[in-house]
């Protein structure tokens, strides 16, 4: 009988199969934890790919714009030692902007109270699309789109772009040039993306978006990218940094080495652990943990997904929970041209394939509104690998891409 340990949230749960039935992926996940993650991001910025150190890029007069991603794992870590990277350039706080995408009107940035007293009052502004007085116009793509975005990116001097480096099953690597454009962009440009978007399956895939995202960069000047690939829970496994092309080609390398996973077999249940603050944990996420195992599991087969997911959950499931069967909730959720319709197809795709589980700590009513079966504790987990003839493990599914080794086809 093995012990497989999995962490869910900020959980750990020991689950016990027995040998012969235990499906062990050929190919794991490699990643190690960054040890110290405020040296790493300052070795990043002083030794950055393809280019020289950032404090040799700027001047003690430069405007400097951070644009952040807000989800990411350790973010007033990161952010600090990029302010502290700046300080020690000659960049004073008042020249500093670090800007968050479009929040829907959201209160204040919760991380900033996390920020060490020095940096609490750096100037923070979150993106709005709707105001005109925000927005500036920049350039025409060759393919004749008129660009127009966030005031303070093309006012400043230098924009460091803090982002998350991830593999998609659709666009391969992901983070990047796409944190600029189309998320920096005005509202009728988010608006037409949302639509375009809208109307495509997972099964679609369309990389024009990110060329364009490039060409917005490259128009823009030379915005920094720092690239962050987060691990197991809170744990971040590697930073890079650079210009664009760059931390791209050497970020898609790191996450297909470090994400993607390789198993001899299909598995008639698949356990997924969705690790890291609960808070951190999105319904995106949970989707994409399904999407993930669905390619591994036996028709018919079921997927355990274990996390510590709670309200509110957004738009997108109330088109499901307002739906007879997953399938309708897609089609109202293309009605309505939501640019997250791919996660409602996800769903719907590993419903067809699976019985869904979760556990989590959503009400079972909401739970069952989306088509998933509610786990109340470990010990139903327990019993569903009891009963399971072939079980594979897999910590943070919705991060990695897995699938059968052509060997073992």
């Amino acid at each position: 009988m093995s012990q497989v340990e999995i962490v869910y949230g900020r959980q750990q749960a020991t689950l016990k199969v027995s040998e012969g039935r235990l499906v062990k992926p050929l190919r794991p996940c490699p990643g190690r934890a960054v040890a110290n993650v405020s040296a790493a991001v300052r070795d990043a910025l002083e030794h950055p790919l393809d280019f020289p150190p950032l404090r040799r890029a700027i001047t003690p007069d430069d405007r400097i714009v951070v644009l952040v991603r807000e989800d990411l794992a350790q973010l007033p870590v990161l952010l600090t030692a990029v302010l502290d990277y700046l300080k020690e350039a000659g960049i004073g706080r008042q020249q500093v902007t670090v800007l968050c995408p479009d929040r829907g009107g959201a209160a204040a940035p919760p991380w900033q109270e996390q920020l060490p007293p020095r940096w609490r009052r750096v100037a923070v502004e979150v993106h709005q699309p709707g105001d005109a007085a925000k927005i500036s116009y920049l350039a025409s793509t060759r393919g004749g789109r008129r660009i127009y975005l966030n005031r303070s990116v093309i006012d400043a001097d230098q924009v460091i772009v803090l982002g998350r480096l991830r593999l998609d099953r659709r666009h391969g690597c992901t983070g990047g040039a796409t944190d600029i454009f189309p998320a920096m962009s005005d509202a009728t440009t988010l608006t037409e993306f949302a639509g375009a978007r809208g109307r495509k399956s997972p099964r679609q895939t369309d990389c024009g978006w990110r060329d364009e995202a490039k060409e917005v960069a490259w128009l823009l000047g030379v915005p920094f990218f720092v690239g962050v690939i987060e691990g197991h829970g809170e744990d971040l496994w590697q930073i890079m940094a650079g210009p664009e092309s760059a931390v791209a080609e050497a970020g898609e390398a790191a996450v297909e080495r470090l994400y993607h996973v390789e198993v001899s077999r299909s598995a008639a249940l698949v356990v997924v652990g969705l690790s890291g603050e609960p808070a951190r944990t999105s319904f995106a996420d949970l989707v994409a943990a399904y999407a993930s195992a669905a390619r591994v599991v036996e028709p018919g087969g079921s997927i355990a997904v274990l996390s510590e997911l709670a309200e509110p959950l957004p738009p997108i499931a109330e088109c499901l929970a307002g739906a007879d069967n997953p399938v309708h909730g897609v089609v109202q959720a293309q009605r309505r041209q939501r640019p997250d319709t791919a996660i409602a197809w996800e769903l719907a795709s590993a419903a067809e394939r699976a019985r869904l589980y979760l556990l989590s700590r959503l009400p079972n009513e909401t739970v069952e509104d989306l088509f998933l079966i509610p786990l109340d504790g470990i010990h139903q987990v327990q019993k569903l690998i009891d009963r399971a003839e072939s079980c594979l493990f897999l910590p943070d599914g919705h991060r990695v891409v897995v699938e059968i080794s052509q060997s073992g086809r």
